[in-house]
């Protein structure tokens, strides 16, 4: 009995889950196909660029505004920390570069293991064919001397 009444909540859970989200998928649709939210998206993106553009000119004025000394401590620290971004840049590079050569050499190792293996393959079969023969020449050595003694009597017989 509580076993149908909660397969009952479930199933009721459910259909209201579907119906939330039936909704939800319709307002989305309505919100991108909203033509004055997507023109206000637009025209925020290109207002955040002028912002962008006007700090960078108000930033040249205030630059133009400076004395001689200024500009050039200025310009010296715009230097270094552009260095210092160029430096941080390289390491990053090189660090990538090791890194992208020890994938190189694990794909490299991967891949001689792989031929070994296949080769180790090859060479088993020709080992199972090698045991096989020994085996055979092993049994006929065995043999051989009741197969000579048969034969040689025999041919006493035929005599």
């Amino acid at each position: 009995e509580e076993n149908g009444r909660l397969g009952h909540d479930l199933f009721e859970a459910r259909e209201e889950l579907d119906q939330v989200n039936g909704r939800l998928n319709a307002l989305e649709a309505r919100l991108r196909s909203d033509m004055q939210r997507t023109r206000f998206q637009q025209m925020n993106t290109v207002r955040r660029e002028l912002d962008e553009q006007l700090d960078s000119l108000q930033q040249e004025v205030k630059q133009c505004t400076m004395s001689i000394p200024e500009q050039r401590d200025l310009l010296l620290i715009k230097v270094k920390n552009d260095n210092a971004e160029i430096v941080a840049t390289e390491k990053s590079n090189s660090e990538l570069k090791l890194e992208n050569e020890k994938l190189r050499a694990a794909i490299r190792e991967v891949m001689a293991d792989a031929q070994e293996k296949k080769d180790e393959g090859s060479d088993q079969q020709k080992y199972e064919i090698l045991f096989t023969k020994d085996r055979e020449m092993t049994e006929f050595i065995d043999k051989f001397d009741n197969n000579k003694a048969e034969e040689e009597k025999k041919l006493k017989e035929k005599q």
